[in-house]
């Protein structure tokens, strides 16, 4: 029975075809000055819809930062269960689990805030301090998800439609003191009316959600991943509801990473198959940190430029 499921491993492997742009290389002769970071900005980023960001949006509120970890891959072949094939993928094969400490996963995302801010300070961009946005009344208001909610979503195909034999699990956890905000539910005008309040009470033109995407490829190198985004509001003002005074934006839009880096230098210590999980990576998490961090600069400079086009 091993030696069928080892077999049919290989095929599934062999057979399956991940679509979408592989990651590329960091090199950091590509993004070695503003001018040439800019210049790839197209590349990496785009934005969605016909919008343009003010220029007087000279501070802004942050009122989620969070990351998203990709934590499982699964490839299949859409064979049946009762095939060789499916048997062998119901055992594991075309599975890959990656494993980040506990500890990594709640305290990473405050250093790449950090980095964040700085990138949007040197583009003429105050950012409201985190304790400031945290410390107004209406943060409460801000409904949030559990930090470490799990997505699972498909990846995309050729032609930009969703690819269901190739899936991706994520987990998202928020920098420390803020919330992943969550629209569902009817939550959304509440959590509209609530960040808008506090980014105006702040003396913000604009409110921000951003979440980064971290990966690991097969072949074990840290990824900032496509799928990143950084949504903002503008045009924050106070204007009359029906229960008194309430604040509002008058404008929105998002972009988006479309395209991934990766770094050259190996980040996981130990890749074994178990049975019902595929292969499992435990990811080195300070060499994956000193990866992310190398190329997270001219990663989110690319985000910003794309905002203020």
């Amino acid at each position: 029975m091993k030696k069928i499921i080892a077999g049919a491993f290989g095929l599934v492997m062999a057979g399956t075809i991940f679509v979408g742009c592989e990651p590329t290389k960091y090199e950091h002769a590509n993004f070695s000055d503003s001018a040439s970071i800019k210049k790839q900005a197209n590349t990496y980023w785009e934005k969605q819809g016909w919008w343009t960001l003010p220029k007087d949006v000279k501070k802004v509120a942050i009122t989620e930062f969070s990351v998203a970890y990709v934590t499982e891959n699964v490839s299949t072949s859409g064979a049946g269960a009762l095939s060789i094939m499916g048997a062998a993928e119901m055992f594991g094969a075309g599975r890959r689990v990656r494993q980040y400490t506990q500890h990594f996963k709640e305290s990473f995302p405050t250093e790449l805030y950090q980095g964040f801010v700085k990138s949007m300070e040197e583009e003429g961009i105050e950012v409201v301090p985190m304790e400031k946005v945290a410390g107004n009344p209406n943060f409460a208001k801000l409904a949030g998800s559990k930090p470490g909610k799990t997505n699972w979503a498909a990846d995309r195909n050729l032609i930009g439609g969703t690819d269901g034999r190739n899936k991706t699990k994520s987990e998202v956890w928020p920098l420390k003191g803020l919330p992943v905000v969550d629209d569902g539910w009817f939550n959304a005008g509440g959590n509209a009316q609530a960040e808008a309040a506090l980014a105006g009470e702040n003396g913000a033109q604009a409110y921000m959600r951003v979440r980064m995407r971290v990966a690991l490829t097969d072949d074990g190198y840290a990824v900032v991943d496509a799928g990143s985004t950084v949504r903002i509001n503008w045009g924050v003002q106070s204007g009359k509801g029906l229960s008194g005074p309430m604040w509002y934006s008058a404008g929105a839009g998002f972009v988006n990473s479309k395209a991934a880096l990766r770094d050259d230098v190996p980040v996981v210590s130990k890749k074994e198959f178990a049975a019902f999980k595929g292969d499992v990576y435990a990811v080195e998490t300070d060499k994956f940190k000193a990866s992310i961090l190398k190329m997270y600069p001219a990663f989110t400079q690319m985000a910003i430029s794309k905002l203020k086009e």
